[in-house]
């Protein structure tokens, strides 16, 4: 590199802040891989020194021959060394950039310098492309990006027509051929590869070619990937011939392990009533089926979350109907929790709450999963309903605080109940004589936080003296040591 060129750079980026403002890149990717390679070698050849700018006159003939001497078609001289004002350019940077954009177009991190409001327009007319902080010439860019764009349309046109042709091919195979095709690695791919660049028309040619192995794909290895291509590409139409081809299989497909993950797809896709109404009455008298089972529990809980409560009130009733299954089940009480979170029927969470003060409430609070459910009842909008359960809490609250599972329904009482039930709780405990206990308790202490946390100031106050009357080294909480000795 010259001097001259060093002092050029040196001028640019001295005054890059106040002399000129970057506008957002406007070359898409794959120019950018076609400069890259002939651009180092280009760097000598293309870089201009301030003298050599500003003798138009000498410099403009210099280029003109340059010009003449060029090949466009070789890539080795790519960017010209041709003067020309910006003004007079077919494309300036915006022009461009908005091409791109409108054709979807990628974009590369190489800048553009626009200099039409600077003092250096004169002296740098046409040097606006720059790459590694050295500038080049405009006019054969420009050329090379009209022919590059007109062969990336030809390329892209040309593979559509080939993803059509190859798909026509296999439309024209055997339902059975098709069909094995499809369940297969290679043609799983490939196929999804081609739905990706496939019209409306072409999808419901290949939802009508394999209509009666459809449910065989929805299970298969491979196949179940296309289904889930082939559902995220259709419309609600479409979706609604699939769903009734495979209506007498729908619980079997939920339940397997493949065929659950484009069934749980369809369900977060769907728009219209209709095709609720369809997977609604598939399910219907399923609902226990599909619960306690590791892969249908998650159609249940889709189909909870996309509908209301009128509209799978069959469901719902059914779902109370096996709540003694569920509610000690691992996947049972996933369904009861989104029924519960997503449901605004004051009588199904009422229900709920019967049948726990019914059946022995001390054992569901202290179960591994049952203590679940009653934490989803214990939010700011259910609590209200779980007035008894909330008694017997407090009638056992010492007994259910140094628990594993119970402590938690104990916290999220207090957590999500009024400062009445905290400082009935607190009341109890010290009565009791058990404060000592509960702090020195792995699972006790964090309840005694949750008061802390709950009681009014002056309440408050009363529960750290007494806590410091029990001493700190029974005190197995960091954090209500670091509040009692702060």
């Amino acid at each position: 590199m010259t001097n001259n060129n060093i002092d050029l750079e040196n001028s640019i980026s001295k005054n890059s802040n106040d002399k000129y403002s970057k506008i957002q890149n406007c070359l898409p990717t794959f120019l950018f891989d076609s400069f890259e390679n002939s651009i180092d070698d280009l760097e000598e050849e293309n870089e201009y020194s301030t003298e050599e700018l500003s003798n138009s006159k000498s410099s403009d003939e210099k280029n003109q021959n340059d010009k003449n001497n060029l090949n466009i078609n070789d890539n080795d001289n790519i960017l010209s060394k041709t003067s020309k004002n910006i003004s007079n350019l077919n494309y300036n940077p915006i022009i461009v950039q908005n091409y791109f954009v409108r054709n979807n177009l990628y974009y590369n991190n190489i800048n553009y310098y626009q200099f039409n409001s600077i003092n250096y327009n004169n002296q740098f007319p046409n040097f606006i492309f720059t790459y590694n902080n050295k500038f080049y010439n405009r006019e054969n860019l420009n050329y090379k990006i009209k022919n590059l764009i007109n062969n990336k349309n030809n390329d892209n046109q040309n593979s559509v027509n080939n993803n059509l042709n190859l798909l026509n091919n296999f439309i024209q195979l055997s339902n059975k051929d098709f069909y094995l095709y499809i369940i297969t690695q290679k043609g799983s791919r490939e196929l999804q590869n081609i739905l990706n660049k496939t019209s409306s028309i072409y999808i419901d040619k290949i939802i009508n070619k394999i209509h009666n192995n459809f449910p065989k794909i929805l299970i298969d290895k491979y196949g179940n990937y296309f289904c889930q291509k082939l559902i995220k590409m259709s419309f609600p139409y479409q979706r609604i011939k699939i769903l009734k081809y495979i209506n007498k299989h729908f619980i079997q497909i939920s339940l397997n392990s493949f065929g659950t993950h484009p069934i749980q797809l369809l369900i977060e896709t769907i728009s219209t009533l209709e095709e609720k109404k369809l997977i609604i009455k598939y399910i219907i008298n399923n609902e226990l089926i599909l619960s306690l089972d590791s892969k249908g529990t998650h159609i249940l809980q889709k189909l909870i979350l996309i509908t209301n409560d009128e509209e799978r009130k069959i469901i719902n009733e059914n779902i109370i109907k096996n709540i003694s299954k569920l509610i000690y089940n691992s996947f049972g009480i996933c369904v009861l929790i989104k029924l519960i979170n997503n449901s605004k029927d004051k009588n199904l969470k009422e229900k709920i709450v019967k049948f726990i003060i019914e059946n022995n409430p001390l054992n569901i609070i202290q179960h591994p999963y049952g203590n679940y459910v009653i934490q989803s009842l214990f939010n700011e909008h259910n609590i209200i309903y779980c007035k008894e359960i909330i008694n017997i809490i407090i009638d056992n609250i010492y007994f259910l605080s140094i628990k594993k599972f119970s402590s938690n329904v104990v916290e999220n009482c207090i957590k999500f109940g009024n400062e009445n039930i905290a400082k009935t709780i607190y009341n109890k405990i010290i009565n009791q004589g058990k404060l000592s206990n509960m702090l020195n308790n792995t699972y006790g202490n964090f309840v005694i936080e949750k008061l802390i946390l709950k009681l009014n100031d002056e309440e408050k106050n009363i529960l750290i003296n007494d806590i410091k009357k029990c001493g700190k080294e029974n005190c197995l909480s960091n954090n209500i040591i670091d509040l009692l000795y702060k």
